[in-house]
């Protein structure tokens, strides 16, 4: 054994740190830096694991960046709430029921990322020949159209975002109530609910469960502002005057009062997520019914009431010729098909909307089938509650309604 000048020494030595030591002083000094570097490599994979498992919590922990997902980032726009309440309900939630936290977790995460702004749709170009057309098309609605012209008029005159009162259509089934809805809501193209209240319970379908119950969930309002483009998208609620009794979970028409009313419409609350509020003062509602004495009195005077009667001859026809138009034009066949023989308008006319438009699609498949330029009688199967001897007036059997 050598030393550090390469001198052979005696083997009862060593070396350490490049000095000749006896061997016994060697060892221990040897044991003790093994143990030093031990505790140093324990200390760092300690240190590296602790690391390691505060990334993933962190991660958990970060929220979306507000408003990556917007759907509405300029005007004419509309603030649907507030990013205080939803910074309280996440504070209130981190130190809270941890079911609780797990429900609203997707909730907070889709508010974030969505950002609390939602689009207003500007009144379209040539409102009054639109509105015109669809007086052609839907004759019988004529009051509720003029009603139309008058609001697109403020509009215009205004910030050219479209405002409409709550309205209700009262009429037999068969008169077009749920077709002239979707063509009026087509027309503004700010998105379409139709909402069927016939034989609903309670008031969740609107407004939300009760947020105590483990499996609360939002209600129709609070899902299509929050998840939707629009602030002004219309609700078409059908058969309000068919709902059911609440039997103390709500009645069903209860949020109503609250989202029919300008004043308490710009704070509502989704009984699920009752902290943040929403502005549904934008929501555009039509409601439906065959009957008004089931309805509330104090509904009736939030809603604008027209009563729709079943049209007459030339009204029916009108109608069959408006569906028949807009089916080619969706079917690009406005070359390929003939304008409707009289006869066959006349056998069309005695359905309802919607029968018509069924029985059209079934007609132009028959033509097509078989390569013929137009539809003839023959091709309108009619169903057979109007196999009778009655001479005009939509079909008023249930299992037909609009």
């Amino acid at each position: 054994m050598k030393d550090r000048y390469g001198k052979e020494i005696d083997p009862m030595w060593d070396h350490w740190d490049g000095l000749a030591v006896p061997r016994e002083i060697a060892d221990a000094l040897h044991d003790e830096e093994a143990r030093r570097q031990a505790e140093a490599e324990a200390k760092r994979a300690l240190e590296r694991y602790a690391e390691e498992t505060k990334k993933p919590a962190a991660s958990k922990q970060k929220a979306p960046e507000w408003g990556i997902e917007s759907p509405a980032t300029s005007d004419p726009r509309l603030q649907i709430f507030q990013r205080e309440d939803v910074d309280r309900l996440e504070k209130a939630l981190a130190s809270g029921n941890s079911e609780r936290k797990d429900r609203l977790k997707g909730v907070m995460a889709t508010l974030r990322r969505r950002g609390e702004f939602r689009r207003l749709a500007s009144i379209p170009e040539g409102w009054k020949t639109l509105l015109d057309e669809l007086e052609h098309s839907f004759p019988n609605f004529a009051q509720v159209i003029a009603s139309l012209r008058y609001a697109f008029a403020l509009s215009e005159h205004g910030d050219n975002t479209f405002v409409l009162r709550p309205m209700l259509l009262v009429g037999p089934p068969g008169v077009g109530k749920t077709y002239f809805c979707h063509a009026f809501a087509k027309l503004l193209d700010t998105g379409f609910r139709r909402l069927s209240m016939e034989n609903v319970q309670t008031g969740a379908f609107l407004s939300g469960s009760q947020e105590y119950w483990s499996n609360s969930q939002p209600g129709e309002i609070f899902s299509t502002l929050v998840d939707g483009d629009h602030a002004d998208a219309v609700f078409f609620l059908d058969e309000i005057d068919k709902t059911g009794y609440g039997g103390g979970y709500g009645e069903p028409l209860n949020s109503l009062y609250e989202l029919c009313e300008p004043g308490t419409a710009t704070s509502f609350g989704d009984l699920s997520v009752p902290s943040i509020r929403l502005d549904a003062s934008r929501l555009i509602f039509v409601t439906a019914a065959n009957d008004l004495a089931p309805i509330p009195k104090p509904l009736l005077t939030r809603l604008e009431v027209f009563e729709i009667a079943a049209p007459s001859r030339e009204q029916a026809h009108s109608i069959a010729k408006a569906i028949y138009t807009a089916l080619r034009q969706e079917l690009r066949l406005e070359e390929r098909l003939g304008e409707l023989d009289e006869a066959v308008v006349d056998r069309l006319g005695r359905l309802s909307p919607r029968r018509i438009r069924q029985c059209l699609r079934d007609a132009i498949g028959k033509v097509l089938y078989g390569e013929r330029p137009a539809i003839e009688v023959r091709d309108i199967a009619l169903p057979p509650e109007t196999q009778s001897n009655r001479s005009i007036g939509f079909v008023t059997d249930a299992a037909y309604e609009d």
